[in-house]
Order: structure tokens, then C-alpha cells, then sequence
């Protein structure tokens, strides 16, 4: 950052392009979680929740896989 102005220099900031950026937000509108959209555009998915985030279009990880039992240890069929 430039100290005088308080901008970013091109130099010294990686930016997405402009359909880069509206795939990732397109994607994260759709629900798709970070690490999804981090495999189908290459983005990083840290990368893609700040985009995401600066949009209003926040996109989650996806939860555990939830077991069905009340204790939420691991889930053993044969049990």
C-alpha cells in the first residue's frame, strides 16, 4: 500500500479478473461453499470469502455430515 495515498498499486495486489470475480460470486449467490468454489474456478477459497463477503453474498463450508444420533460420536451402521 502506498503509504501517501492509501491505494493499492497493481504491483502489489493479485486481483481476478472481471469474470473470474462475477463466477465466484455467481457461484457463492447459488449457495455453493468456499471449497466448491475453489475447485471449479481455481480461486482460493480464502480469496473467494473476502469477494464474497465484500458482495454480501457469503458462502459457508459445508457442515459435518450429521449421523442421526443424539451423541454426534461417529457413526457406526453396524451399532
Amino acid at each position: 500500500m502506498t503509504a501517501a495515498k492509501g491505494t493499492w498499486s497493481p504491483a502489489e495486489v493479485n486481483v481476478l479478473t472481471d469474470d473470474k470475480h462475477r463466477q465466484v460470486i455467481a457461484l457463492g449467490q447459488l449457495g455453493w461453499s468456499r471449497r466448491r468454489i475453489e475447485e471449479a474456478t481455481t480461486v482460493r477459497r480464502e480469496t473467494a470469502s473476502a469477494y464474497l463477503k465484500a458482495a454480501g453474498a457469503v458462502a459457508e463450508d459445508a457442515p459435518a455430515a450429521k449421523t442421526g444420533q443424539s451423541g454426534g460420536g461417529v457413526h457406526r451402521p453396524w451399532a
